[in-house]
């Protein structure tokens, strides 16, 4: 006998298509995960939707590359340890539809800076690189 379902919503928002989008960096909460280890839990608004984004930052040693990745993409220096203060801060993820408990979740897959518009399939967006000649020594 199937269960009774009054109450539960069906998620109204459809899956999300997978590229860059810039987002606003909105909300974080610090957390332990099972095994005690610290990891941050990053909210994003798409930007020109009222939709939201998630990504779970692990602190792990092995997982530190995705913590600077994010650190580039919104200004702070390696040294900057304060969320808080990156609030607002405009930046361009990639973002993933992830189904979960039959919803669909857009996750943050990786960082860029806000003026970047660098893609992996559009090599033609790199800038130059600076010749000698532009060099001002």
């Amino acid at each position: 006998m199937m269960p009774d379902t009054t109450g539960v919503e069906l998620n109204d928002f459809p899956p999300i298509k997978e590229d860059w989008y810039g987002l606003i960096f909105s909300d974080f909460e610090e957390k332990k995960d099972k095994n005690n280890n610290t990891y941050a839990k990053l909210e994003f608004t798409i930007e020109g939707t009222k939709r939201k984004a998630w990504v779970n930052l692990s602190y792990d040693i092995g997982f530190l590359w995705k913590v600077k990745q994010f650190k580039a993409a919104v200004g702070a220096s390696d040294t900057d340890r304060n969320l808080a203060d990156f609030k607002n801060v405009r930046l361009k993820g990639y973002v993933k539809d992830e189904l979960y408990q039959g919803k669909h979740y857009p996750r943050v897959e990786e960082f860029k800076p806000y003026g970047s518009n660098l893609t992996e399939d559009n090599p033609e967006s790199r800038p130059e690189e600076d010749s000698d000649d532009q060099l001002p020594f």
